[in-house]
């Protein structure tokens, strides 16, 4: 996962990232942010886990067979 999105600093003092998994599409409700250098590397997706073997079809009426 990647951060899509961030904001500066609260007046807590942390700052807040939103996530966006490539593989699967997920994107994370506001977590707070680690530093700098270690959100760069991505974190693991929750739900796919990095693997797209895990990605479950969207249950849409692109991924069935013509009746």
């Amino acid at each position: 996962m990647f951060v899509l999105d961030a904001c500066a600093e609260s007046h807590s003092g942390r700052a807040w990232i939103r996530l966006w998994c490539l593989v699967c599409d997920h994107r994370t409700a506001w977590l707070p942010a680690r530093s700098p250098a270690v959100e760069e590397k991505g974190r693991v997706c929750p739900k796919c886990k990095g693997n797209p073997a895990n990605v479950k079809p969207s249950g849409g009426t692109a991924d069935k067979e013509p009746s």
